[in-house]
């Protein structure tokens, strides 16, 4: 492998991942707005997170193995489009039910990008740098998690709840232009 494949293969899967960890919890913090929104309760709101959650962590070990027999890279690069596709469909999302499927779609393409991410890192970096590349995904998975709620809370201040999915979409479509 050469110098530059490696870096931009972690990049790519470093940004994927962040955004697959940043939708765990970038939703919650607009629970009072999609509940004003879509005239709902609370409860059914909470879905729009927990349908994502559920189904991305329900589908990762199955979509490890089937990474494992049908390619990795393959998994990888649909779960991007899934995950965009979701993205998108969330945006345009005209109730509650359809919101919380597309997460759930969403969350499927999470659990592809998940269970390939880390592997297809393990396997552009050299043993002796292995720690240096686990280290760096290591850094943008937990910046996900952070940046979740703050983008969030600044999203839904400036624009609106669609913003919360819209303005990330490019960012899905280039990193899948880039994962190719």
């Amino acid at each position: 492998m050469n110098f530059s494949y490696k870096w931009k293969v972690l990049l790519t899967v470093a940004v994927v991942m962040l955004m697959a960890t940043m939708d765990a919890s970038i939703t919650n913090i607009a629970f009072p707005t999609l509940t004003r929104v879509f005239h709902t309760e609370l409860t059914t709101v909470m879905w729009v997170s927990l349908g994502y959650i559920l189904v991305s962590t329900t589908f990762l070990l199955i979509l490890g193995k089937i990474s494992d027999i049908v390619g990795r890279k393959r998994i990888f690069v649909l779960g991007i489009a899934i995950f965009a596709l979701g993205l998108i469909a969330c945006s345009l999302a005209g109730g509650i039910d359809e919101l919380i499927l597309y997460r759930c779609l969403q969350g499927l393409g999470a659990a592809m990008v998940i269970s390939c991410g880390t592997a297809l890192v393990t396997e552009v970096f050299p043993a002796t740098e292995m720690g240096r590349g686990m280290g760096l995904l290591g850094i943008s998975v937990s910046l996900g998690f952070i940046i979740g709620p703050l983008l969030g809370g600044f999203l839904l201040d400036w624009l609106q709840w669609r913003a919360i999915f819209y303005l990330r979409a490019p960012i899905a479509i280039f990193s899948l232009v880039t994962s190719a």
